[in-house]
Parts: structure tokens; sequence; C-alpha cells
């Protein structure tokens, strides 16, 4: 059986989620202490950017879709990001560069663990001139947000729409805003 490996693969999301359905313009305005509508678009493109950094700093997928995996070769994987919640179809490319179904008993998963792993059991040849040979199907991400990653995304919608300029004058840029990498901390997958 192949070592356990953490390789670098990213889902393709089937399904851009909207962030507004993780956290509402409502919440946001609120947070924001914003009672007009006139930049109800840039608040919402705020929130958009929020999430986003949340989901890169943490490796966690927010917003639960069906997503392909590529990978290149065949090995136990465990996975980059997270969480996986099923997987439905394990596929490759065989020799003929045809793509293929692979058996249901040629492959488990654990998808208690965190992060979640895949074990293949003597999964036939691959075409060896391919990139991304092996695809799977999958549903990824949290269905909802946590209530500190939500709390993250507020801080962080509020540091964007108060600093709106690449250059901060008369203090020095900053990293983060205070407590955003505490709140996020826990949800981090850790290579």
């Amino acid at each position: 059986m192949d070592t356990l490996q953490r390789l670098e693969f990213y889902p393709v999301r089937a399904t851009e989620i909207t962030p507004t359905d993780l956290l509402t313009l409502a919440d946001a305005k609120a947070h924001l202490r914003v009672d007009h509508d006139t930049e109800d678009d840039l608040i919402t493109a705020l929130i958009g950017s929020a999430i986003s950094t949340a989901e890169k700093f943490t490796g966690r997928l927010f917003g639960s879709t069906a997503a392909t995996l590529y990978a290149d070769a065949w090995a136990s994987q465990a996975f980059t990001f997270g969480p996986v919640t099923a997987i439905s179809a394990v596929k490759y490319y065989d020799q003929a560069n045809t793509l293929q179904t692979l058996s249901g008993s040629q492959y488990w998963t654990d998808l208690k663990s965190d992060p979640q792993r895949i074990t293949f059991n003597a999964p036939p040849a691959i075409y060896s001139d391919r990139h991304q040979g092996v695809e799977i199907t999958a549903t990824v991400g949290h269905a909802t947000l946590p209530a500190p990653v939500k709390s993250a995304a507020l801080l962080l919608v509020a540091h964007y729409y108060e600093n709106r300029q690449a250059v901060v004058q008369d203090r020095k840029p900053e990293g983060l805003p205070l407590g955003v990498e505490f709140l996020l901390n826990p949800y981090r997958l850790w290579p």
C-alpha cells in the first residue's frame, strides 16, 4: 500500500457558491452600521473577498457544492482542502487515454478524519503522458459558516470597507485585522 501523501491538488467547483448565501448583506451592513443602500454592490463584493480570504487562509471551502478533484497519479491522499463530505465517483484515463470509472472496491475513503483521505487498492495503470489522469467527483465544503469563521469574515469586510486604498498613510500597513487569525486558526488545515 502507498504511504499517505498530501498532494497539492484542488477542486474545481461544479457551481460557484454565492458568498451572500453564507454571509448575508444584511448581516454585513448591520456589522458595518450601514443603513443605506448606495454601497450594497461594494459590500457584496467585500463579502466575496472576505470569504475567499478565509478559504485561502484555512484551506477549507465554505458552501457545500459538487466538485471535481484532479490528481496526476494514483496515491493514497490526504486532501489539502476540506471538508470532503462524499465521494461519488473516481475516474481515470486508461493506457489508451480513455476515461474509465474505477470500481468502488478498489478504493476506500476516510471522511471522518481531518483532513479527509482516500486510499487506492491496486489501481490500474493510467495513461502516462497526461496531467490530471485521475478525476474524483465529490461533495466538498462546509454547508454553513461556522460562527468563528463568520465573525472573522465580518471583521475582514469591515477592514476592507474602511481601508479602500492600497497605501495607508501616516501609519504602518498591517496584515490581517486583529482577531482574524485567532478566529480562523482552529479551522486551518496544516501541512
